[in-house]
Formats: structure tokens, C-alpha cells, sequence
């Protein structure tokens, strides 16, 4: 009896051993936040004092918390995010942020309302109204890669990151939603441009031009000179002008600035400085036969002909600029 005695008490000392050393390393040893695993909600609670200020509070299963605090001022926007480790005790919520600092003002006692949301004032508690300053919210929401807020918009849920505001997969998949939704403006207009007198010589060269969102605005130049002698009220002139008023039209519709030059309103100096950087250049009218290496060239406006030479030295287009002579005579065509 005694030496089955002293094995059990020795079984026992061990057990005890063990338990009490695994207690000891388990109060010892900080929480550990490994970014590869899923953190685990409990609760979320939003708080917005104004449409200018917004507070949300993150508690997760491993009683850490996240808050979160966003801001507008006049255009600025601010985001800010604060960690630490929580613990609810009866009726209070208490939040010790990371090394003992806020990130922003707030308190950090709470109160836990009957209907499981939070408020700053222990009075609010007894409150039969059960005034809430934070309001529980639905985690199927926070679960998602983001939430829409009517003021903030898009407001990241990754755990790890600082600026919600500033999500960089968020960024991108609106970046490739809106560039397929221009690709399909464009694809739609280029049809358009078929029923268009010089639809395929745009829509060959727009093809060529990057319309992303990226690119600088594109500017455009467009003149209609004399073709009626003179007449501005002549027939020619009218049916030029309206065809070329419906191509600014349609270059407007798709983000380009568009200068228009109509007759008598062709004066060489004005045109000059307006086509200065210019990425498309049409022009209708008379033709010349002061060119350059040829006969052919020239524009024919209110004050004058201009040859190629003053052309080639005056007139600086952008870099693979589209030129477009349209029912000009002696014209090539487009570029």
C-alpha cells in the first residue's frame, strides 16, 4: 500500500507540475498577431457625432481592438488607427491602447448597454431609452473586403492596414472598373463615328490614342474657312460649319477641349496660339498651292494664305498629333 501510495502522489506532483508551468508561460507570453492568420470579430460599433466625423470600434476574439477615426474637413480627408488589448468587466468595457498611447481623442472606459451597444456615460445606462453613443453593427458587413460609407466612401476591412481610406487592391479594382467602363464608351462611340462623314480617319487614329484616365486631357483644333466667296451666309459654309460642330460635339462628349475656328472667325494669330500642344488639328475649306516640296499645302483663312513654311515653323502641334484636311482641295487626306 505504501509503494502504490508514493506512485500516485508522484503521478499527481507531476500532473500538477505541468499544469501549473503551462498557466504560468500562458500569462507570461503576449498575445501573438500573426498577419497570415484570420483575426476573429466579436463586435463591431460605429459612432458618428457628425456627417463630418466617424468612429468605429473593431473587438476581436483574441481581445485585441482596433479603432478606427475619420475625418472631413472642408476637401481633406484624415483616417487614423489605433491598437491594443480590451477586457469587459460586468458592465464595462475597458480598452488599453498599444504602449499606453491614444492615437486620437476618446475615452477608454465604456459602458455595455442592455442591448449589447456602448456609450461614454454610466448614466446612459440606466437610462430606460438605453441611449447608445456607439451602435452595434451587422459583422457580415466587416467581412467583406470593404464597406460604402455615404461620406467616406469605399473604408478598407484589412486588419493589418493603417489607412483604411487608402487600400491599394481597392485603388485598382477601381481603376480597372472605370477603364473598362471608358473601353466601352469608346467602342461605343467609334461605332457612332462610322455615320460620320470623317469618322474612319478619327476612329483609325483614336485607336491609336491611350484613352485611361491617366492621360492628360487631349485638346482638339477645329476650322471651317471660306468656301463660298466670301459669304458667310452661303450655303457651303453653313453645311461645313454643322458638320464640323457636330464632330466637337462628339470629341466633348469623350473629355476632349475643343477650340473652334468657323469663318469669319479664321484669323492666323488666333489660331497659332490656340493650337499650341494640340493632339488633333481638322481643318475644311479651300486648299492652296503653296506647299512646301509640292504644290499642294497651305490653309486659306480670313486674313490671308498661309503656306507650309509658316506652317512648319508656327504651328506646334503635340507629338503624333492627328491633322486632318477634310473636303480641302489639293488635301491628302488625314495623317
Amino acid at each position: 500500500m505504501t509503494y502504490l501510495h508514493s506512485i500516485k502522489t508522484a503521478i499527481f506532483c507531476i500532473v500538477f507540475f505541468v499544469f501549473v508551468n503551462q498557466e504560468i508561460q500562458a500569462k507570461d507570453t503576449p498575445i501573438q498577431n500573426n498577419s497570415k492568420s484570420s483575426k476573429i470579430l466579436r463586435s463591431v460599433y460605429l459612432h458618428r457625432t457628425d456627417s463630418n466625423n466617424l468612429y468605429i470600434l473593431k473587438l476581436y476574439d483574441d481581445v485585441q481592438y482596433e479603432f478606427l477615426y475619420f475625418k472631413k474637413q472642408k476637401d481633406r480627408v484624415t483616417a487614423k488607427r489605433e491598437t491594443g488589448t480590451y477586457k469587459i468587466k460586468k458592465t464595462r468595457l475597458i480598452l488599453k491602447p498599444t504602449k499606453g498611447k491614444t492615437r486620437f481623442e476618446h475615452v477608454l472606459t465604456y459602458y455595455v448597454n442592455p442591448n449589447k451597444s456602448i456609450c461614454v456615460n454610466k448614466k446612459d445606462v440606466l437610462l430606460e431609452n438605453n441611449i447608445s453613443s456607439f451602435i452595434i453593427q451587422d459583422l457580415a458587413l466587416y467581412q467583406k473586403p470593404f464597406i460604402s460609407d455615404p461620406i467616406f466612401g469605399k473604408i478598407s476591412n484589412k486588419y493589418k492596414l493603417n489607412n483604411k481610406l487608402n487600400d491599394p487592391d481597392i485603388i485598382s479594382q477601381d481603376r480597372k472598373i472605370k477603364e473598362a467602363a471608358e473601353n466601352e464608351k469608346r467602342d461605343l462611340a467609334l461605332k457612332q463615328l462610322d455615320s460620320l462623314k470623317i469618322g474612319s480617319s478619327i476612329r483609325d487614329s483614336l485607336e491609336k490614342i491611350s484613352w485611361q484616365p491617366k492621360i492628360k486631357k487631349l485638346k482638339a483644333i477645329i476650322i471651317v474657312s471660306d468656301v463660298d466667296g466670301d459669304d458667310k451666309d452661303g450655303w457651303w459654309n453653313k453645311a461645313y460649319i454643322a458638320e464640323q460642330r457636330k464632330n466637337a460635339k462628339y470629341l466633348r462628349e469623350h473629355g476632349v477641349t475643343v477650340l473652334e475656328f468657323y469663318h469669319p472667325n479664321t484669323k492666323w494669330k488666333d489660331i497659332v496660339k490656340a493650337s499650341k500642344d494640340a493632339n488633333i488639328f481638322i481643318y475644311s475649306g479651300h486648299g492652296s498651292n503653296q506647299g512646301i516640296n509640292h504644290e499642294s499645302g497651305g490653309l486659306c483663312l480670313v486674313d490671308g494664305i498661309y503656306g507650309g513654311d509658316r506652317i512648319k515653323k508656327e504651328i506646334k502641334l503635340h507629338d503624333n498629333a492627328l491633322v486632318i484636311f477634310n473636303s480641302a482641295c489639293y488635301s491628302a487626306g488625314s495623317s
